[in-house]
């Protein structure tokens, strides 16, 4: 079982490598490279700040929270 696995992973390597390779001289890939219509960093990185904000906001609320009403730590 694990020779097959040592060498059987070659075969079906090749086959995704072609198709990478194909893709990325199909004609709408080149179209939205040119249009650069691929760089969605902007896009990914407010939903991401967004989320960080809302658990800090969260954390906050909850150190205040129990600040307030948690008679042990007084």
């Amino acid at each position: 079982m694990a020779v097959l696995a040592l060498i059987g992973w070659a075969g079906p390597a090749r086959v995704v490598r072609a198709q990478v390779l194909a893709a990325r001289e199909i004609e709408y890939v080149q179209a939205a490279q040119a249009l650069e219509a691929l760089s969605l960093y902007p896009w990914l990185l407010v939903p991401g700040a967004l989320i960080v904000l809302s658990v800090l906001a969260f954390n906050f609320v909850g150190d205040a929270l129990r600040d307030a009403f948690d008679v042990r730590s007084r």
